[in-house]
């Protein structure tokens, strides 16, 4: 008897080899996306970027300046991270005969990107920025102090001072000394006669001769708007400040009994907020870029771009 299916059924076979078949002109049906490849790809997104983020936000801001210890801790902690997922991309590496790595090694080693380039950007953005404004923020702001009359010892919590507005830079008793770079320093007065001590000091690096001629690291000190001090504390610099200013004691027969030093500024307020604002705006920018980076380099390997391997799906 006639199988009164068997045309369906051959119809149904030549469709099948059409669609699945592996002949010789055979023409294979488009593979569909699955659920979960949707998932690894926003997986592979999101991970590298919030390790980016993480460690960048913690290496630039309070949490650095305050709790240094768990600060790196995190930071050591998502590298971890980054060693699961190198283990899981080796064992995936090993059966690529079976199954597809990209994924793997792709989140892996843009993970490590990440990490990298978070620690590194956030290390340079608090040394350049934010250090500096969490310094000058954490200390007392003076107004009204005439260098002539007071000592650096009463001020020493000072992160700013306004001096009198008949402060200006004693040019003529400036000082500097050479390392690598010109260091140099002069005195802020309200006289032209000579004071007990000379305690306040603005200075710069390169703006003046070896010996502390032509001094011009406050742009223009004979400015009539310019009579505040946003202090420097970084430690490196004030020693060789430090000898500037002994240069100057020792040129000019004037004494500094507790020098502290200064940048020459219109507006301390103005000008110690302006790094705050520099290092939140590097930061939003980076991530901004990062993610489009991230999400380019996902699509790519999504549309299938990069493949490591041509194993069974």
């Amino acid at each position: 008897m006639s199988n009164p299916y068997g045309a369906a059924t051959s119809t149904a076979a030549q469709f099948g080899e059409l669609a699945y078949g592996s002949g010789s002109g055979i023409v294979k049906a488009p593979r569909t996306r699955t659920r979960s490849e949707f998932v690894v790809a926003g997986t592979s997104l999101l991970i590298p970027w919030v390790v980016f983020t993480v460690n960048w936000a913690l290496l630039s801001f309070t949490v650095r300046y305050r709790h240094q210890q768990l600060c790196w801790f995190v930071v050591e902690l998502s590298f971890c991270l980054i060693c699961v997922e190198a283990y899981f991309a080796y064992r995936a590496w090993r059966r690529r005969s079976m199954r597809d790595p990209t994924w793997c090694v792709f989140l892996c080693l843009t993970t490590a990107l990440g990490w990298a380039l978070g620690v590194s950007l956030g290390m340079v953005n608090y040394s350049a920025h934010m250090r500096l404004y969490y310094d000058v923020a954490s200390l007392e702001m003076y107004v009204n102090i005439d260098p002539a009359t007071t000592n650096g010892l009463q001020y020493l919590d000072a992160g700013r001072i306004v001096f009198t507005k008949d402060a200006y830079l004693d040019v003529s008793r400036a000082g500097g000394v050479k390392h690598d770079v010109a260091y140099c320093a002069a005195p802020v007065t309200t006289s032209s006669d000579k004071l007990a001590s000379y305690d306040y000091w603005v200075v710069g690096t390169n703006c003046c001769s070896p010996t502390g001629e032509f001094f011009k690291c406050a742009g223009d000190p004979a400015s009539p708007k310019a009579h505040s001090g946003m202090r420097i504390l970084d430690n490196g610099d004030v020693e060789h400040y430090r000898r500037s200013v002994e240069q100057a004691e020792s040129k000019h027969g004037i004494s500094a009994r507790h020098p502290m030093f200064f940048t020459w500024v219109e507006d301390p307020v103005t000008s110690v907020n302006s790094h705050q604002e520099v290092g939140f705006k590097n930061f939003l920018l980076g991530t901004l870029i990062y993610f489009a980076f991230q999400l380019f380099c996902v699509a790519l390997v999504g549309a299938g771009a990069f493949r490591l391997g041509h194993g069974i799906k």
